[in-house]
């Protein structure tokens, strides 16, 4: 059904074509005539058209600067939100299991990086005695 409705426009684009190639005659003269006699109004509209569209693109060149701006602030608001606040604290998880290991990893990094800030031990391989 697609199929016939794109031969159908195209056979009547392909008509209108035609149509207009036949009766150039009658309608290109009075389009010249208009030209000619009008040459400074056409000119003066095409000025004006410019004028509007250099104008609309700045609008949209100023609109994409505030959506820029706004959808970075929001994204380092939620990321702000969703970090925790100290190592103890954790995000949600969906597994309990998966939540405690997190934690007593979390405590165990926090206990290490406590007394020397240069050097860190994280092995997660080893279990952990939560205390």
């Amino acid at each position: 059904m697609k199929i016939a409705k794109e031969k159908k426009l195209f056979l009547g684009i392909l008509l209108f074509l035609v149509l207009m190639a036949c009766t150039v005659q009658q309608w290109l003269p009075v389009i010249l005539n208009f030209i000619n006699l009008n040459t400074s109004l056409i000119q003066g509209l095409a000025s004006v058209i410019q004028i509007v569209l250099w104008f609309g693109a700045f609008i949209l060149f100023l609109g994409s600067l505030y959506s820029e701006d706004r959808l970075k602030s929001s994204k380092s608001h939620r990321k702000k939100q969703k970090q925790p606040q100290s190592p103890s604290e954790q995000l949600p998880c969906r597994n309990a299991e998966q939540s405690t290991s997190y934690s007593v990893n979390a405590n165990t990094i926090h206990s290490v990086t406590q007394g020397n800030n240069n050097q860190t031990i994280m092995n997660f391989n080893e279990p952990h005695d939560n205390e």
